[in-house]
């Protein structure tokens, strides 16, 4: 009688608690529906030229010779789209904004997290509080040097939506996913605490199909009423800069008698910063006040 043998499965790291992915079988099936339908994960491209903003702790800045590092330790647990998974770390990454306002929304949330830990949407809301987190804050506008492919995860690109729709209706995600509190993957990647599909998401980007990042919508405040505002990861080596990205100046902020001011600083002597279009809020002075 012959003897049938089965390939072993696949080994799964089981991450010590605390984590960041609260349900690893939702995880594992999101990152086995990838594996299954790489050609399936929709890629956008930002050609050379390109645009983004950083927001980075003004601390970490210095003289201005780190805007561009990667500040994602290996292996970590406090990003969503890059970090520890049940399959091993992906790529460090940078954390980028393709616009200001989801810029100003992360910063803003962890300005107070209590209080801003729901998506809301309220211009004044955000420029009532600003002075709460843009003085600890320098936003650094960025131009690509070359083409970066990004996993695209956006619901409001049909792309990205198609291919959550049909990540969505997979059969052993939806098993997983009746074991926990989500009714939906757009519910679970968007969770503020729990990282098991956004991360897995991560993976697939980076393990299965080697793009340069990943790009979805802010799980924060928007000030946008008519879309999401845009967030990226470009990954690169931790405590390196990323060489696609060239600095081309920066905006430090301070707060005087709760009135905001801003004091911008060219990194390119080559460009005007006046030539770009500034981050909206304080006003402009020439030295800090």
């Amino acid at each position: 009688m012959s003897q049938l043998t089965l390939p072993a499965p696949a080994k799964v790291l089981l991450l010590p608690a605390p984590s960041k992915i609260h349900y690893p079988a939702l995880h594992e099936a999101v990152i086995e529906f990838g594996r299954k339908h790489p050609s399936a994960v929709p890629v956008k491209t930002v050609k050379a030229g390109g645009f983004f903003r950083r927001a980075i702790d003004t601390a970490k800045v210095g003289d201005a010779s780190k805007v561009s590092w990667v500040f994602s330790a290996p292996g970590g647990d406090s990003n969503r789209y890059d970090g520890k998974t049940t399959q091993g770390a992906t790529s460090p990454a940078i954390y980028l904004s393709t616009d200001t306002d989801a810029a100003h929304a992360e910063g803003l949330h962890y300005s107070d997290r209590q209080k801003y830990a729901r998506p809301a949407v309220d211009l004044e809301e955000l420029r009532e509080n600003a002075a709460k987190w843009i003085p600890s804050k320098t936003i650094v506008t960025f131009m690509t040097t070359a083409d970066v492919r990004l996993a695209d995860f956006r619901m409001d690109s049909p792309e990205g939506m198609g291919f959550l729709k049909q990540l969505n209706q997979d059969a052993a995600v939806r098993a997983a996913m009746s074991k926990t509190p989500y009714k939906h993957v757009l519910q679970a990647a968007q969770s503020l605490d729990d990282y098991s599909v956004s991360r897995a998401l991560a993976y697939i980007a980076d393990k299965v199909i080697g793009a340069d990042g990943v790009t979805w919508n802010t799980a924060r405040i928007s000030r946008n009423a008519d879309r999401f505002s845009d967030n990226a990861t470009l990954s690169g080596e931790y405590k390196q800069p990323q060489g696609e990205l060239r600095p081309l100046f920066m905006q430090e902020y301070y707060e005087v008698g709760g009135k905001l001011y801003y004091v911008v600083k060219s990194l390119d002597p080559t460009i005007d910063p006046d030539d770009y279009g500034m981050f909206p809020e304080g006003e402009r002075v020439a030295a800090p006040p």
